[in-house]
Order: C-alpha cells, then sequence, then structure tokens
C-alpha cells in the first residue's frame, strides 16, 4: 500500500490534528477505538448525527409527547439541507440527496495516511469543480 493515495469525504480520523480541529471526530475515535475506527464507522456516526438532528427538531417542531415518529422523523431529515456531522464531513445537501465537492487527499507513508492536499488539519478542499456530472445509458 506505500505510494498508494486515498480520497476521502471525511476528515482523517486518526490524525490526531484533525480530532483537534474537529471536536466530534475526536469523539467517534475516543468511543470507537482507534484500533477499530474505519471509513464506514465514520459513515455510521455520521448517520447517527444526522438522525439525531432530525430527533431533536421533530421534538422541537411536533413537541415531546407524540412528537417523534417514524414520519416526523423522515420529514426533518428531509429538512437538513447543510449536513457536516459536526466537522466530519464536507458540507452536503442531506435532503437534496446531492453530493458533496469536499474532499481530502491523503497517502499512505510508512504505513501511515498523510494528508496531501489540503495540507491544513480540518480542512476540506470544497471546490466546485470537483463534482462532476456524468450521463449514462445503461441500455
Amino acid at each position: 500500500m506505500a505510494g498508494q493515495y486515498d480520497d476521502t469525504l471525511y476528515l482523517p480520523f486518526l490524525s490526531a490534528a484533525d480530532q483537534k480541529a474537529s471536536p466530534m471526530l475526536k469523539n467517534f475515535v475516543k468511543y470507537t477505538g482507534a484500533d477499530k475506527a474505519d471509513g464506514f464507522g465514520v459513515y455510521a456516526w455520521s448517520a447517527a448525527i444526522a438522525s439525531r438532528d432530525a430527533v431533536h427538531n421533530a421534538v422541537k417542531n411536533n413537541g415531546v409527547v407524540n412528537g417523534v415518529t417514524r414520519k416526523t422523523i423522515f420529514e426533518e431529515l428531509n429538512k437538513i439541507h447543510e449536513f457536516n456531522a459536526e466537522g466530519m464531513f464536507g458540507t452536503i445537501d442531506l435532503a437534496g440527496r446531492k453530493t458533496s465537492p469536499c474532499h481530502v487527499l491523503m497517502r499512505v507513508t510508512n504505513g501511515d495516511f498523510k494528508r496531501v492536499f489540503p495540507t491544513k488539519a480540518g480542512e476540506f478542499d470544497c471546490a466546485k469543480k470537483n463534482v462532476v456530472q456524468v450521463k449514462l445509458d445503461v441500455y
């Protein structure tokens, strides 16, 4: 794997500098365990944050008693247009089902993932040119 590149939509979770830049990322590693943390876990943790936000909004908008239902949770999820899992991800339009242009490029060096671009911890490259629309003819 030495020299291989890895392009991710989330911050490098084993980086102490990125954990310092994103307290939620630090919590993910702390409660998951550095030896068990992986990209799938980052996605699951982020989904839990989105669910938490939807439940809080359901309670806020519909009350504590009977305010949280399957329907109200989905309604609230469909209102989240700017979501970044408290800084773990580049901002995405969750409700609009649009991908994020944000990414972090890393490279495996001496068995560790090292940031290549952008170089500053806690930051993403979010240039609009990072997303390319492709029309497929699948028939």
